[in-house]
């Protein structure tokens, strides 16, 4: 059995992933490691999309003509989840975004808030 992680970002109050970090540390907790979580997020997701939505779409890979959103981090989330709230950028849709743009948009969540 293959567990995933989602978001709830389309609430509308919530910026995408930090709600999405709450829940990988959530599930640490209860006993995945970090790999896992990060797994569930990441890999499963895009498999179950593959899978489930278009068998076409490349998602949960790294690869020339997949779909990808990434964030760039100064250290390993496997070692410590903590860095995902840290990121110094996003790449989003093909283009770079600086973790600034992100800080202070409206709706955006603060560490007390995750």
């Amino acid at each position: 059995m293959r567990l995933l992680a989602g978001t709830d970002a389309s609430l509308g109050t919530m910026v995408p992933g930090g709600s999405l970090i709450c829940e990988l540390r959530v599930l640490v907790q209860a006993g995945l490691t970090p790999f896992e979580a990060l797994s569930a997020a990441t890999r499963n997701a895009g498999e179950f999309a593959r899978l489930h939505l278009r068998e076409s779409a490349q998602f949960g890979v790294v690869m020339p003509g997949a779909a990808a959103d990434l964030v760039l981090l100064d250290a390993d989330p496997r070692a410590d989840l903590s860095v995902l709230s840290r990121p110094l950028g996003t790449v989003l849709r093909g283009r770079w975004l600086p973790t600034g743009r992100f800080r202070n948009s409206p709706g955006a969540t603060t560490e007390s808030q995750r």
